[in-house]
């Protein structure tokens, strides 16, 4: 096969992927009552638990970009998840990248700690492992945490995401209130050790720094509630 009729076949194969992601991406929709379900390894459009999508970045990035309004909560089942977009870029998924990062969205709220059965909130059992739903930045997951307090030492987290959940408002006039909710999860393995990056989302610029690994908060105020926050890295505060 000749090099030119062999690269007309690669640029035709990733348009036929591209197609394919495109229109499977149209197919994402919330239930009745604007909730996605999400349970880990699921490959449905997110409607149901029996039809839900497979991981919680997907959900997210649906519902910052699907009619405003039209998803109202997220439900994750128990399992770990890992962040797939960066915030300044949600066209594209690089599994790796450390800037990459699970961004809340306005009003919208996303519960955790569920076994992927449940028609009502209330019935949650948050005491379960099984239902379990971790938000990680350590994608190796080899991360090793040994000591506490001024002893503390976590290491093998040169790879993990910077921050593993971002909150970003725009400013102090339009920022993220009480109506955005975070609620069942564990928060692990975010290592913020970059220094003076400046990035851009829309009208808001943050610096993502060595500041918040487990989670980055910009001009925002969303309810934490039955969170585990464990195992990140903030070289300056967090």
């Amino acid at each position: 096969m000749n090099k030119k009729l062999q690269k007309r076949i690669m640029q035709m194969a990733l348009f036929l992927m591209l197609a394919i992601t495109t229109d499977s991406w149209g197919q994402i929709v919330p239930d009745a009552n604007g909730v996605l379900y999400v349970k880990k390894g699921a490959a449905g459009n997110g409607s149901s638990w029996t039809n839900a999508l497979g991981e919680v970045g997907d959900a997210l990035k649906a519902a910052r970009e699907l009619t405003a309004g039209a998803v109202s909560q997220i439900w994750v089942a128990g399992g770990t998840y890992y962040p797939l977009y960066r915030p300044d870029n949600l066209s594209g998924a690089n599994p790796l990248d450390r800037n990459n990062s699970f961004l809340l969205v306005k009003n919208v709220k996303v519960y955790g700690g569920f076994a992927g059965i449940e028609t009502q909130l209330s019935q949650r059992d948050l005491t379960l492992t099984a239902n379990a739903s971790i938000l990680s930045g350590d994608y190796n997951n080899n991360d090793i945490i040994n000591g506490n307090g001024s002893t503390l030492a976590i290491t093998n987290n040169d790879e993990n995401a910077y921050h593993v959940v971002m909150s970003l408002g725009v400013n102090a006039s339009n920022p993220i209130t009480n109506s955005t909710v975070l609620d069942g999860f564990t928060i692990r393995g975010g290592n913020a050790n970059m220094t003076g990056t400046v990035m851009p989302i829309g009208t808001t610029k943050y610096v993502g720094n060595s500041i918040a690994g487990g989670m980055y908060n910009y001009f925002s105020s969303p309810i934490i509630s039955n969170i585990v926050i464990i195992g990140n890295v903030g070289e300056q505060r967090g």
